[in-house]
């Protein structure tokens, strides 16, 4: 796997389980999305540590396009779909293909450094996804 840094751990093992809970076995970009804004709400709040330097910067990378992140998280998650599980459903939380094509761009935007959730944000939010769009749209960002 990528090298990660802790965060974007939190980030990735968040995502699994919103896709778990919406009764998923794929991991979406629009899971990520949701999963950053509530990691970065919940080091605003002092329940996760991030390192303060990313911390600072994914908060500034918000702060800067007026978004709060408990609103972009709501509107992540109303763009996210309940799916009906199949018995035969793996337990395994795969990534979609459009999610892998996102951890590889954000591994290149890291270069030698370990992914952080500002390459993650970044390379979610280059890719293009509809549901990411319709999210950041629902929050007036273009």
């Amino acid at each position: 796997m990528e090298n990660l840094n802790t965060a974007t751990k939190l980030v990735w093992k968040r995502a699994a389980a919103e896709a778990a809970g919406k009764g998923s076995n794929i991991i979406e970009p629009v899971h990520l999305l949701s999963s950053i804004a509530a990691i970065l709400q919940a080091w605003e709040d002092g329940k996760v540590h991030l390192d303060e330097e990313e911390g600072s910067l994914l908060k500034r990378s918000f702060t800067a396009s007026g978004v709060v992140p408990v609103t972009l998280r709501r509107a992540a998650l109303s763009q996210m779909h309940f799916h009906k599980a199949t018995p035969s459903s793996s337990e395994i939380i795969h990534r979609s293909t459009t999610t892998k094509n996102i951890f590889e761009s954000a591994q290149q935007l890291a270069l030698e450094q370990p992914v952080s959730t500002l390459h993650l944000l970044g390379a979610t939010l280059d890719q293009g996804d509809r549901q990411v769009a319709l999210a950041l749209r629902s929050v007036d960002i273009d």
